[in-house]
């Protein structure tokens, strides 16, 4: 399931990084999953339902504020061959700009996302920065 969930993750991770428009692939992904796998809706059920459990059982550290927001220092990773293929700096912070604007639910599209997921947009009270030292510390 966490393979399932990182995979899904990096592909919107990429469309955001590498697409001008921003256009969600949800379903089609989420169709793609159904088709691969006949057991996915009950796998997604299952972990649902761990994830309701372990909320209801409130094992949270009491020092845990959920309201605080969560920066994620983030690296893009620019392959190309020569400069025009090269992706700008501006289409860069554009990308993480579009990223916690879609994180904190103040994007301009969210009229456009299907209805029955429309009730669940929330601020998730995470954003993103360009990191500014490697995982060493340097």
């Amino acid at each position: 399931m966490k393979k399932i969930v990182l995979a899904m993750a990096s592909f919107v991770m990429s469309l955001a990084t590498f697409g001008q428009q921003h256009t969600c692939h949800t379903t089609e992904i989420v169709n793609k999953m159904r088709q691969e796998n006949p057991d996915y809706d009950q796998q997604l059920l299952e972990m649902e339902n761990m994830q309701r459990k372990w909320v209801a059982s409130n094992q949270l550290d009491p020092s845990f504020d959920a309201r605080a927001v969560r920066t994620i220092p983030i690296v893009f990773h620019v392959l190309y061959n020569n400069t025009s293929q090269n992706v700008s700096d501006a289409l860069i912070q554009q990308t993480l700009t579009q990223l916690n604007r879609d994180f904190s639910k103040t994007n301009t599209d969210l009229s456009t996302a299907r209805s029955v997921v429309q009730p669940f947009a929330t601020d998730v009270q995470i954003q993103f920065c360009l990191a500014q030292t490697n995982p060493s510390g340097q």
